[in-house]
């Protein structure tokens, strides 16, 4: 395996997964239980998303195929999906958005 495949790789996983920005989210959704419960959760969300992520890259191109979707709609549907999201989220007060 190229090593620029590698890191091509690596870093797509990481921003798809963002770790960093779910921290909070994780933090604020286990607060009050304890340590033991709280990686007892994270070793499973982790365990989750490792299955849905390998599944998906063994069965989607198939399953992308099958239902007569190239790639290319398939980036401009999730493009529009992400701006129809963003103009949604700006059109909220900043109240609801939590900022």
């Amino acid at each position: 395996m190229p090593l620029e495949f590698l890191v091509s790789a690596t870093v797509t996983l990481f921003v798809v997964v963002d770790p960093i920005g779910l921290a909070p989210t994780f933090l604020s959704v286990t607060a009050g239980i304890p340590d033991a419960a709280r990686r007892h959760v994270a070793l499973r969300a982790a365990l989750i998303a490792g299955a849905v992520l390998t599944g998906t890259a063994l069965v989607g191109d198939w399953l992308l195929r099958q239902l007569g979707i190239t790639l290319p709609a398939f980036r401009i549907a999730g493009g529009l999906l992400d701006r129809i999201r963003n103009g949604v989220r700006s059109a909220q007060p900043a109240a609801v958005q939590g900022r």
